[in-house]
Formats: C-alpha cells, sequence, structure tokens
C-alpha cells in the first residue's frame, strides 16, 4: 500500500472519528497517532491528514471548545473552572479557552443561575439537616460540579434567606 492510499484510510478513520462528535486538534492527533502505530503507518502521514482537515474547517480549536462549553454547561450544569479544567485535558490552548469562557458577558449569570437551578433540584436533600450541615454539602456539591467560590457564596446566601427566614 503506498502513501497517499494509507493517508486515504487516515483520513477516512479521521471522519469516522469525527462523525460521533466534534473534536480537538489534540485528541484527533492522538486517536491518529494510535492508528498508524497499529496499521504501521509512516508518522507522519497524520500529521498530512491532521493539516488537510485543519485546512478544510473539519477540525477547528476554538469552535469545538464554543462546543464543549454549550454542551458542559447545558446538561448537568458544570461550572467554568470544571469546563476549563476539561478542555485542557483536550489540548485547546489556554488563549482559546480564556477567549471561550470569556466571551458571554452574561457569563456569571447565567453560571449563577446554573447553580441556582442545581442547588433547588436538590433541595429536598438538604431541608432537613442543620443550617451549617446544609451549607457545607451545598459548598460541596458545587464545587464537585465545577463552580467557583465567588459563585457558591451566592448560592448559599440565597438559598439560606429562603430556608431559613
Amino acid at each position: 500500500m503506498d502513501d497517499i492510499e494509507q493517508q486515504a484510510k487516515l483520513r477516512d478513520y479521521a471522519f469516522k472519528v469525527l462523525s460521533f462528535r466534534p473534536r480537538s486538534c489534540h485528541e484527533i492527533k492522538q486517536k491518529l497517532d494510535a492508528y498508524c502505530a497499529k496499521k504501521k503507518f509512516p508518522e507522519n502521514l497524520a500529521e498530512k491528514v491532521i493539516a488537510d482537515l485543519l485546512e478544510k474547517n473539519f477540525l477547528n480549536d476554538e469552535e469545538f471548545a464554543l462546543w464543549w462549553k454549550e454542551q458542559r454547561s447545558g446538561q448537568k450544569a458544570k461550572g467554568y473552572r470544571l469546563i476549563k479544567i476539561e478542555l485542557q485535558q483536550k489540548g485547546i490552548p489556554s488563549e482559546i479557552i480564556e477567549k471561550v469562557l470569556m466571551q458571554d458577558q452574561k457569563s456569571q449569570e447565567q453560571e449563577l443561575a446554573s447553580a441556582l437551578a442545581l442547588v433547588n433540584k436538590k433541595s429536598r436533600l438538604f431541608a432537613h439537616l442543620p443550617k451549617n450541615e446544609a451549607e457545607v454539602k451545598i459548598a460541596n456539591f458545587l464545587m464537585r460540579r465545577g463552580f467557583n467560590w465567588s459563585i457558591i457564596s451566592k448560592v448559599i446566601d440565597s438559598v439560606g434567606e429562603k430556608a431559613y427566614n
């Protein structure tokens, strides 16, 4: 099999991987490198395929980061801190992460609303507990979801006003 056929097979594999969900350049590179090692293809083919995908805009780290942020903040409401860590693990450059996460002017209000909605959903779990214990559990719950302390303290203040007045 010559280089052109191998490159075509590798490109087909990249499209297969991209068909499931968008991927970062780093993720695709890992997948293609593993495929090349398995099939004993030259390592430089992965670079050529990635360059081709980037040129044709099938790979775009900024669009991927936006998509990831929407997915993660929509489903089970994750805080920006956790989304930032996940994007770093996906190999997204920090300047793109900052740009994407700070793109929303209302991001602080949206994050607060998400955190409040999460706590309201789980309110029955905290209702029977003493105030201090409930606040600790709420704080721990929101920290595990990636919310920063300023959001957590606002949520605790808000919940405390409703629950204890």
